[in-house]
């Protein structure tokens, strides 16, 4: 269908006309240009180009200098902007480019060069304006001074309700009215249309409204409020407000875009935890520690572990493949972690500390390590949900029956004890140099974690300690044997062969270029040596080759049966490195494990496995009083380990205690010049109970559950002030601290500190209910206050015009829609196939986020890169907005669509038909019926078309490209 376009001069004329005076008629909600925060580029100065300044050039060209190195200094914005070296916007232009290139001979440093990587960080700094922030950090570093001279520290103070002449129906508009004043409100249609964009991010439908107005009820605001709240559509709406601060996105980046694993379970998980309520400081502790909360939140219906998913929130990030660096690469990701925990929750820049005390807050150098020490104490992990505990009876029953077994086969007087001296014995042909990891035949080592159920320790009275049976078929089905060896090497058998699980390792240093692994197993089970926190060998080996075993290859035993095992490859390049053992165990398929050496020879020992013991069942029972009885026992104890086809359990990403350790704190942030280890703990501004004790008096080590407990309890001011102000801000377009991600010194003053913490007292009161503040919100006066108005995300300007098209498919949850791939999204990574132009009518947050592929519309409109923490989009009105409306293949197909259901909605012949077009199309796109200037425009308009259907879909054309739409007064 054509776009505004006309078979004759005439007819293009009044079509001008009428974009003219329709575009005139809405000329009152356009808004000028609104320049991005500082925000971004303050954290983009504090935490690349500040150490980068430091660590390279402060040595010569700072106050620190009694004589700065020709006279130039730069250590301040005056400094910098005085010496001239600096263009800001024109880094090519910029002598300090010059120099750092060492392309003119100016070769700074002198010493050494700049990485590309640090003269790239400088480049983008200066060519996005070059940023220096105005005020100077504080002299010397007095973390009690700062944390009791800034407002942000000092507990929740609830104030007096203030007195305002008029009738407040709220507090917060006794807060409000305070300074602003009262005022008339908006009328009940705009009213309906701003509440139910906030609520749902969907327009209401004429129905709606209709049902609304004829409502003369007092509460009819209140019921509508509640009804809103109660659509599974205002968790997608308040979901998309946390994606943005969780960096959410389905894939890595970097050069191959791989796909983050179960991702969307994630997102559909905050979408559930809104529309139920979850308090919110519940909320936060569960994506903290998840995984470690011991009595977690269950689904009411299945009993589904509701927690754990939560915990994916550390592993939303980027990440590289194949570095080349891994350690430096560990300390980038545990960056991203920090900066994202420390904005989201805490309004906190807290990565602003990795190479040196804050500059501004009261937050210490090593305070940013203790939190390393927790985060590196972790690890990413793939869990497993079990609904109804299908999985858990299927592994109990497989544990009775082997529990049966052995009362048996151990009374048998005729069994072969192990010798303990014969089991701890190494093998007399191992590698001279070989030096033990770890021994499983001396027990499971202090610190290893277990995830699943392959490797849940198995208990019993009848065994005795030294050995446990395994059931083993032999390959013809007939005789059974029964296999025996030390009850505490691993086997995963012992749950069943479709019992998932992973058993970790403690942490040691890798000291050879070789492992030596006695193991056994089958199928896809495997043993993957994690180094510095590296997880991406699951889609690229290059640098990191042989760091995983597959027990289904040949040198991983004979048929199954317990062998010896090398591992080598890139191995060498990591000696002196952190690393830990993970035994995996999907299912179906086993494995076991029972010793690691480490070791300079590539050389496994050729010795049986003494320990390991196969005996014919048939003889063992023989003696028995009822032979056929335990024949019975031992067929149905085969059966249930051996098989298939059961319930699976569900995967989620997650993530997994490791053995705490303390991480040295980096000099400069550099992890290749580690100081002293700092002890794992939260920031000693929250520790202290009095700032002005000894700050060198320390708690012991914490995990992330107590962190979370920390963050998240009621003393701490910040948590609770952060929440509502975030709330606050997305309900009136401007938070009361303007910078929602920054409460520190750098960021903006609360416009109404009595009124924040009104709200943060309120909310803990309240039980932490996001609904309920929210309710409140818009409840208030001040919501109704006709100055306020907003631009529509782009999401929500998509899921409106899939709404008003008849499109909108309302499926909440499920796997994510592929992206729809235009010809210009090119590049390393690309899907192999696109997706549907109009995500199959879901929702925006339902469509795939992938970082090297993301929606150009969306990139329109603002939709902040998934990289880190986004409390406050950028609120851009630009040319590219337009042009995306109207040149947009997924605007033009949904508008076709809209066309099509309104001239199937009813005759089109005459020009009653043409009054209800236009009605219906004013109260689709604004909840209002159209003034008699804009209709009269309109039917001249239609009636002046070659056809009602060009008309009309050049009518809509205009009207979803007016300031209107994508604005809610």
């Amino acid at each position: 269908m054509s776009r505004l376009s006309r078979n004759s001069t005439d007819q293009w004329c009044g079509g001008q006309l009428f974009l003219c005076l329709v575009l005139a008629t809405f000329g009152c909600f356009s808004a000028g240009q609104v320049q991005a925060s500082d925000d971004s580029r303050a954290d983009f100065f504090e935490s690349k180009v500040r150490p980068l300044l430091i660590s390279k050039c402060h040595a010569c060209h700072s106050a620190a200098n009694d004589d700065p190195a020709a006279g130039l200094m730069l250590d301040s914005a005056d400094a910098i902007e005085e010496s001239g070296v600096v263009i800001a916007g024109q880094a090519d232009d910029s002598l300090l480019i010059e120099a750092v290139s060492y392309e003119s001979g100016l070769d700074m440093p002198p010493d050494q060069p700049l990485s590309d990587k640090e003269r790239a960080v400088l480049r983008k700094w200066i060519d996005d304006g070059a940023f220096f922030p105005d005020t100077k950090p504080v002299s010397g570093f007095d973390l009690a001074g700062r944390r009791d001279s800034h407002w942000a520290w000092q507990p929740v103070n609830p104030p007096e309700i203030p007195a305002t002449g008029t009738t407040a129906s709220d507090p917060i508009d006794a807060f409000v009215q305070k300074s602003n004043g009262p005022h008339d409100g908006v009328d009940r249609a705009t009213w309906l249309r701003r509440v139910t964009f906030a609520l749902t991010g969907l327009p209401p439908t004429p129905d709606q409204l209709k049902e609304f107005l004829a409502d003369q009820r007092p509460d009819a605001k209140y019921r509508w409020v509640n009804r809103q709240m109660a659509d599974p559509e205002f968790g997608v709406r308040w979901g998309r407000h946390w994606m943005d601060l969780v960096r959410f996105a389905e894939t890595y980046g970097h050069e191959f875009d791989y796909p983050i694993p179960h991702a969307w379970r994630f997102r559909d998980w905050v979408v559930r935890s809104i529309n139920d309520d979850v308090p919110f400081d519940q909320f936060v502790v569960e994506q903290l520690a998840g995984d470690l909360v011991p009595s977690p939140r269950r689904d009411p219906l299945d009993q589904t572990d509701l927690s754990k998913q939560g915990s994916a929130f550390w592993w939303l990030g980027e990440a590289v493949h194949a570095p080349v660096d891994v350690k430096d690469d560990q300390a980038i990701r545990v960056d991203n972690q920090i900066d994202v925990a420390g904005k989201a929750v805490l309004g906190l820049t807290i990565a602003c500390a990795r190479c040196h005390d804050h500059k501004f807050d009261a937050i210490s150098q090593a305070d940013y390590y203790s939190l390393s020490g927790i985060l590196q104490s972790t690890t990413r992990s793939i869990g497993w949900l079990d609904p109804g505990g299908k999985v858990q009876q299927r592994v109990d029953e497989c544990r009775r029956s082997l529990d049966q077994l052995q009362t048996v086969a151990f009374a048998n007087p005729d069994l072969v004890r192990l010798d303990k001296a014969e089991v701890s014995n190494p093998p007399a042909d191992l590698p001279t140099d070989a030096e033990l990891v770890f021994d499983l035949t001396q027990g499971w080592p202090d610190g290893c974690t277990t995830e699943g159920w392959a490797f849940e320790p198995f208990e019993t009275d009848a065994i005795p300690p030294a050995v446990t049976p395994s059931i083993v078929p032999a390959p013809d089905g007939d005789p059974v044997a029964i296999e025996t060896h030390p009850a505490t090497w691993l086997n995963s058998r012992v749950a069943g062969i479709e019992a998932a699980g992973v058993w970790r390792s403690p942490p040691f240093v890798i000291k050879q270029p070789h492992l030596i692994y006695q193991l056994a197993g089958q199928d896809q089970c495997e043993i993957r040596l994690v180094v510095d926190g590296y997880f991406m060998g699951d889609y690229h080996t290059l640098l990191f080759s042989g760091m995983r075993i597959k027990v289904d290859q040949p040198s991983a035993g004979d048929d199954g049966h317990w062998g010896w095992q090398v591992q080598g490859g890139d191995l060498h390049h990591y000696i002196g490195h952190t690393a830990h053992l993970e035994v995996w165990d999907p299912g179906p398929g086993w494995i076991g494990l029972a010793r690691v050496y480490q070791s300079a020879e590539a050389k496994k020992p050729d010795s049986s496995v003494a320990p390991v013991q196969l005996l014919d069942a048939k003889s063992v029972f023989a003696s028995q009083a009822r032979p056929d009885r335990w024949a019975s026992v031992l067929q149905t104890a085969r059966s249930r380990v051996y098989r298939s086809g059961g319930p699976r359990a569900v995967p989620v990403l997650q993530s997994s205690k490791l053995t705490g350790r303390d991480v040295p704190l980096a000099v400069r942030g550099d992890v290749h010049q580690p100081g002293d280890p700092v002890p794992r703990s939260d920031l000693t501004a929250f520790r202290i109970a009095d700032v002005h004790e000894d700050q060198s008096s320390q708690s012991g080590p914490i995990d992330r559950l107590e962190l979370a407990g920390r963050w998240t309890d009621p003393a701490n001011p910040l948590t609770p002030r952060v929440a509502v102000n975030r709330w606050w801000h997305h309900v009136f377009g401007q938070g009361i601290v303007a910078s929602c991600d920054n409460f520190g010194v750098l960021g903006q003053l609360p416009s109404d500190p009595e009124l924040l913490d009104h709200l943060a007292d309120r909310l803990m009161r309240g039980g932490w209910s996001r609904k309920r503040m929210v309710r409140d919100f818009v409840l208030s006066d001040s919501f109704a206050d006709p100055s306020r108005i907003q631009r529509l995300e782009g999401e929500a300007i998509r899921d409106a015009l899939l709404t008003i098209s008849g499109r909108l498919d309302r499926q909440i949850g499920g796997p994510s829609v592929p992206i729809h791939l235009t010809s210009f999204m090119t590049g390393r990574g690309r899907p192999k196939s696109s997706g549907p132009i109009d995500g199959q009518g879901r929702r925006s947050l339902f469509v795939e986020v992938r970082r090297n592929f993301l929606s150009p519309f969306m990139a329109a409109f603002d939709t902040p890169a998934p990289s880190t923490s986004v409390g406050k989009r950028n609120v851009s009105n630009v040319p590219a907005q337009a042009l995306a409306m109207l040149n947009d293949p997924m605007i033009d197909d949904l508008l076709d669509h809209w066309t099509q259901t309104l001239l199937e909605s009813g005759p089109v012949d005459d020009s009653s038909a043409t009054g209800r077009l236009i009605d219906s199309v004013y109260m689709q796109a604004f909840a209002r019926k159209p003034t008699e200037q804009e209709f009269a425009i309109a039917e001249q308009f239609l009636i002046e078309s070659e056809s009602v259907a060009v008309g009309l879909r050049d009518f809509v054309d205009v009207l979803v490209n007016t300031k209107e739409f994508i604005f809610v007064p």
